[in-house]
């Protein structure tokens, strides 16, 4: 029986390290190749685990395992994410003081229920079922809560550092305060004290994920308001040019009666004159690509014709897309792709004696649509804060346009992933349907 509990033991030992790692995966973007990664993970998983496994052979929990947590998890959080050593110890803080405390709970609501003031004493001195259904309650009770975040909410950056801070100094003071408990071995004595706190503590973590919402709400609120001001002051410009365009090839029978008459007059500087006020517009027409839709179209030609005055070589590979089969709404595939091109084209503009290059390409593959640009850029350009890349200086790549991109992205559960090299920016994104 022992081997048997033995056993569960170290497989609710791991499956805590690797709901931990997949936390970690939601929270962060890995900044090392896939195959690298997945060493690394394993590598990790098996250490951790086995020494907790090991050590709950002896104790539930131990200073020596707790520090011993915090330290290789955020060692390997260091390896794989790159970002500062303080938020590594904070996540790593915050996810296993959350279980301990779980267990805490648990351990203290049983020993109430059953009468027994040396509960807690015994489960974590002994093994046994009693200890094992504490374990898996918990366990099973986080990877319900992983898969419901994993599914409902996206969390992959790192704008609560200051909150995970605040609460992983609660867990601190819990456990803390949990030791003098078990000093005492007397679980009824000391209950209604850690009930005190635990409300103290839920309400407080409460006050802070109020705050924390209503600061994501008015920050995402005033961003819509940018993005729609924006956008409704560029499609106003395209439209307007759209429409000149149009207005210049409807009048195009005009234009040649007009130049046939100053020719038989032998007008012939009047004619030039004529040619160069009409010909502007029509050689931005060029180049018009067609693919279905109103509002993409006026985008991508009127962002065309702005990098051809640039002196901006462009290739492109675009797709006709059936958005009415899609749940992506046109207005906001075409905000990404006015921001993509807004910021290439800007981009370039700051390159001094350079080549220019755009390479656009927007396809549709199983009801995804996958976007995807390369430009030429100055690398000295680039601002990263945490190892994530922010934005460029001197105004391309804004931190607007980029979260505009970001929030849409979100919103149809895509993927964004930006890199370079020292000649080349890249952004490749998927919309899924």
């Amino acid at each position: 029986m022992n081997s048997t509990m033995l056993g569960v033991q170290f497989l609710l030992s791991f499956l805590e390290c690797f709901l931990g790692w997949k936390f970690y995966e939601l929270i962060f973007k890995e900044k090392i190749g896939k195959k690298s990664y997945y060493i690394i993970s394993v590598t990790y998983l098996l250490i951790v685990s086995c020494v907790l496994g090991l050590n709950r052979i002896i104790r539930l929990y131990s200073v020596i395992v707790i520090l011993f947590y915090i330290i290789m998890t955020a060692t390997f959080l260091k390896v794989v994410y790159r970002i500062k050593m303080l938020n590594c110890i904070i996540y790593s803080i915050l996810y296993f003081l959350t279980i301990a405390l779980i267990d805490i709970f648990i351990i203290f609501i049983f020993g109430i229920i059953l009468g027994d003031a040396k509960f807690g004493v015994t489960i974590g001195r002994q093994l046994s079922w009693k200890r094992i259904i504490v374990l898996a309650i918990t366990r099973i009770s986080m990877f319900l809560i992983f898969s419901q975040i994993k599914k409902n909410y996206n969390i992959k950056t790192i704008k609560y550092n200051k909150v995970a801070l605040g609460i992983s100094i609660l867990e601190v003071v819990g456990v803390l305060y949990f030791q003098m408990v078990y000093s005492q071995g007397d679980i009824t004595q000391l209950a209604s004290k850690w009930f005190g706190f635990l409300i103290v503590t839920a309400f407080i973590i409460f006050i802070i994920i109020i705050l924390t919402m209503y600061r994501n709400i008015k920050e995402k609120n005033e961003r819509i308001i940018i993005e729609n001001q924006y956008f409704e002051f560029n499609y106003n410009n395209i439209y307007k040019n759209y429409k000149d365009s149009e207005k210049i090839l409807h009048d195009f029978k005009t234009h040649i009666f007009i130049l046939q008459n100053m020719i038989e007059k032998d007008e012939k500087s009047k004619a030039i004159e004529y040619i160069n006020g009409i010909k502007k517009p029509i050689i931005g027409l060029e180049n018009k690509i067609w693919i279905g839709n109103t509002i993409i179209d006026m985008i991508l030609n009127y962002k065309f014709a702005e990098a051809y005055q640039n002196n901006i070589e462009i290739t492109y590979a675009v797709e006709r897309i059936q958005l009415e089969n899609l749940t992506i709404k046109e207005g906001e595939l075409g905000i990404v792709l006015d921001n993509i091109l807004s910021n290439a084209i800007e981009a370039n503009n700051k390159l001094k004696g350079k080549e220019k290059v755009i390479n656009l390409s927007v396809k549709c593959i199983n009801e995804m649509i996958i976007i995807t640009c390369k430009n030429s850029f100055d690398p000295s350009s680039l601002m990263y804060e945490e190892g994530k890349l922010q934005s460029m200086k001197n105004g391309a790549l804004h931190g607007i346009g980029l979260q505009s991109i970001e929030n849409i992205v979100e919103k149809y559960n895509g993927f964004m992933k930006l890199n370079h090299d020292d000649k080349f920016f890249f952004i490749g994104i998927t919309l899924s349907s």
